[in-house]
């Protein structure tokens, strides 16, 4: 019995998908941990009927999670900056499937294109209006032979019925055109919800979490609240100092979470001998109005958007 394997199967809730990634591949989700993950989702202030915005680099974690906490009526603006979204390989496949319907991919050069021009409004109507949305073409129909036909009934002019490859081929463009669209309509979705503005903003990236802010920030609606993630505590400075300088939040706090796990046995109660103890760092506040607002172009024209070391 003590060498036994055991395997057990359980729901597949943001709180599972977490604790499992973090003790096998932590890598791969920003080494965010379940107690790490609870406090993000504490501080966006998620509710019923909310519209938030997020850029992260956790593989999809952090966005079922999202959409998962906040619940039906909601939706998650994701926005990416690779060339396709991850939202069939990465984490966000393991959730169930109204959540990940609720989760918009959005690449980040349409936000980009939107704020520097200055009225993402009109950008969006611009979008719309030259999108490469068309409708559906019909796809030969195809004859159903698993009950024994002959296939007649694919051809209305007394022409040969498909051969089965070539009916998987039709099969497979149909379906590339249906998912081709739906990519479309939810990235003008959530263009729109960007230029409407959303609830809360959150961001967790590899990088220096500056530039997502900067671009994002704008997006989200006053006394909204925002949270950053981050694994280094001289990334955080920088989004803070950013912040503080064009004093666009108020309840600014920057925040380490420090887990220790404790064995419970008799007589041998004490911590465990090797455990994880920090999982980042978390910036957290809420957007006011100002008269100096937080804006990509002040970004790019500022001392902040610089590679210097920051001492």
């Amino acid at each position: 019995r003590k060498y036994t394997s055991t395997v057990q199967v359980h729901h597949p809730t943001a709180n599972v998908i977490a604790h499992s990634y973090f003790l096998k591949y932590p890598f791969k989700v920003l080494g965010l941990r379940p107690d790490s993950l609870g406090r993000l989702l504490s501080f966006a202030n998620l509710e019923p009927n909310v519209r938030v915005c997020l850029k992260e680099d956790c593989n999809g974690l952090l966005a079922g999670s999202l959409s998962e906490r906040a619940g039906p009526g909601s939706e998650v603006v994701r926005v990416y900056s690779t060339r396709m979204p991850d939202m069939h390989t990465g984490v966000l496949q393991h959730f169930e499937e109204d959540v990940q319907e609720r989760v918009l991919h959005l690449p980040a050069s349409w936000v980009a294109e939107g704020v520097t021009e200055g009225a993402i409004g009109v950008h969006v109507e611009n979008k719309v209006k030259g999108s490469r949305i068309r409708d559906l073409e019909p796809v030969l129909p195809l004859a159903d032979t698993r009950d024994g036909g002959s296939g007649a009934a694919a051809t209305t002019d007394g022409a040969k019925p498909p051969s089965p490859g070539k009916r998987k081929r039709f099969d497979d463009e149909g379906m590339r055109r249906v998912r081709w669209a739906k990519s479309e309509r939810d990235r003008q979705r959530a263009f729109q919800h960007l230029a409407q503005g959303v609830d809360s903003l959150v961001i967790a990236t590899r990088t220096c979490p500056l530039q997502a802010l900067a671009l994002l920030f704008s997006s989200l609606r006053y006394s909204g609240p925002f949270v950053v993630f981050s694994e280094t505590p001289r990334m955080i400075s920088r989004c803070y100092w950013a912040l503080k300088a064009h004093d666009a939040a108020v309840f600014m706090a920057v925040s380490e979470t420090w887990f220790r796990e404790y064995q419970v046995l008799p007589n041998r109660t004490h911590p465990d001998v090797s455990m994880h103890g920090g999982s980042g760092y978390v910036l957290y506040g809420v957007k006011v109005e100002t008269e100096t607002p937080f804006t990509y172009e002040a970004y790019l024209n500022s001392t902040f958007n610089s590679t210097r070391r920051d001492t």
